[in-house]
């Protein structure tokens, strides 16, 4: 796993977000977010570099992924 994505995980995961890999195993660089709140989103890991920066909001989130 590229050290940056794992670093990114950390700090959603820090801030209480979920992260998973894709559950269907097709897309390697597919991931799974799941907010407190219960609401998912699937992120590519280009998005989640995004959401490594800043503290993770719904609206940022939003502006990179797409609700499942």
């Amino acid at each position: 796993m590229d050290m940056q994505v794992r670093t990114a995980i950390e700090h959603l995961t820090e801030n209480g977000i979920r992260v998973a890999v894709d559950p269907s195993g097709i897309h390697a660089d597919v991931y799974v977010l799941t907010l407190a709140n219960g609401d998912q989103y699937e992120c590519l890991a280009a998005g989640l570099l995004k959401l490594a920066g800043a503290p993770p909001s719904v609206g940022l989130i939003e502006a990179v992924g797409k609700k499942i």
